[in-house]
């Protein structure tokens, strides 16, 4: 196998790597092993989503990404009728550190880990390709044979890399630190907590969410400046966003919270949460429609309790609730945010703020 590895140097790429991906690329335009991509692409994408990857050939890629539930989700602003940009397999390459000896590259598969070795300490960004093995002859063989032997080609890539990998994985030793016992303080815990409690639905923004070379693609067709929408809170307290055209729906304690946080735009700081008990159990009640139970009264002071997890775990459905909906660069204007000691606070400037 290690005569099917090479390993490519390459520039600062505006994209970051994504050990999940594998990147069909040539050098130079190899009619027939394109022509069996797009026939058996389906196929090519199954065998290798079967070691854990995603087969990308970046021509399909781009329609893939044009479809409206990921476009929406990266950019909720865009209009549907998006001009295309094309996409060659050569385009990594376009970041070779020697970019003359581009045309040299055969038909190959580029994968990436940040555990292999570094070859080229002066590139910014390397790859590991895996040639795919293939006769010089290829263009003699019978139509038959040639599907055969790409099939079988593909089939080998996928093992193989799967196996470089996980050898090369091998090789790290990780050293486990023990946390020592303290007292739980939100304020400490804001950033790892409000991570930690919305990893339930991190997979479902994953599918979503694209990585690596799919952001760069993703940017390049949306061309454009972000647009932040205003946010409206109707008269009935409902979150609208309506430059996205969507609602943000939460449960009403984390939305009490949030509401509370959009009122007060200078933030607040978690140790004088206890200050704002009785303005958030208005809110909470307002939207609860009636009377608070002894249970619910124990969850407002239960966030407001500096000492208590509770608002962190409201911190995390709020920003939940946005990520679901949209990408990270947007959906950080939206949610309570803030470094440890000083006010927690929602960037959305006061401009793009309406309440009804």
């Amino acid at each position: 196998m290690e005569n099917m590895i090479c390993t490519i140097g390459l520039r600062k790429l505006p994209f970051t790597q994504y050990d999940g991906q594998v990147i069909y690329t040539e050098g130079t335009y190899n009619k027939l092993v394109n022509r069996f991509v797009l026939k058996h692409y389906k196929w090519i994408k199954k065998i290798f989503k079967r070691h854990s990857y995603t087969f990308c050939y970046l021509p399909k890629l781009e329609r893939e990404l044009m479809k409206s539930d990921i476009v929406r989700y990266f950019a909720p602003y865009v209009d549907k009728s998006l001009e295309k940009t094309e996409f060659g397999n050569d385009f990594i390459l376009n970041y070779m550190l020697h970019p003359e000896n581009k045309t040299m590259i055969k038909p190959m598969l580029l994968f990436h880990s940040k555990d292999t070795e570094v070859e080229y300490p002066d590139a910014d960004n390397q790859y590991n390709g895996y040639i795919l093995d293939l006769p010089d002859d290829l263009e003699d063989k019978g139509r038959r044979e040639r599907t055969k032997i790409l099939k079988a080609s593909f089939e080998n890539a996928a093992e193989d890399i799967s196996s470089f990998v996980t050898q090369a994985e091998n090789r790290i030793m990780y050293r486990l630190r023990e946390d020592t016992d303290s007292v739980y303080d939100a304020d400490a815990e804001f950033d790892r907590d409000s991570w930690k409690l919305i990893m339930e639905i991190r997979m479902r923004i994953m599918k979503l969410h694209q990585m690596g070379i799919s952001d760069e693609i993703l940017r390049q067709v949306i061309h454009g400046n972000d647009k932040i929408s205003r946010l409206v809170v109707t008269h009935k307290k409902h979150i609208i966003l309506p430059d996205y055209d969507m609602e943000i729906r939460m449960r009403p304690l984390p939305k009490a919270v949030y509401l509370l946080f959009l009122r007060h735009r200078e933030g607040i700081l978690f140790k004088c949460l206890p200050d704002y008990r009785a303005e958030l159990s208005d809110l909470y009640q307002e939207l609860r429609g009636g009377r608070l139970s002894d249970k619910e009264k124990q969850s407002v002071m239960d966030v407001t309790d500096p000492l208590n997890n509770s608002i962190n775990e409201k911190c995390a459905r709020i920003r939940e609730a946005f990520l679901d909906k949209f990408d990270e660069r947007l959906a950080r204007h939206y949610y309570i945010d803030g470094r440890k000691g000083e006010p927690k606070r929602i960037a959305l400037p006061d401009n793009l703020i309406e309440w009804q």
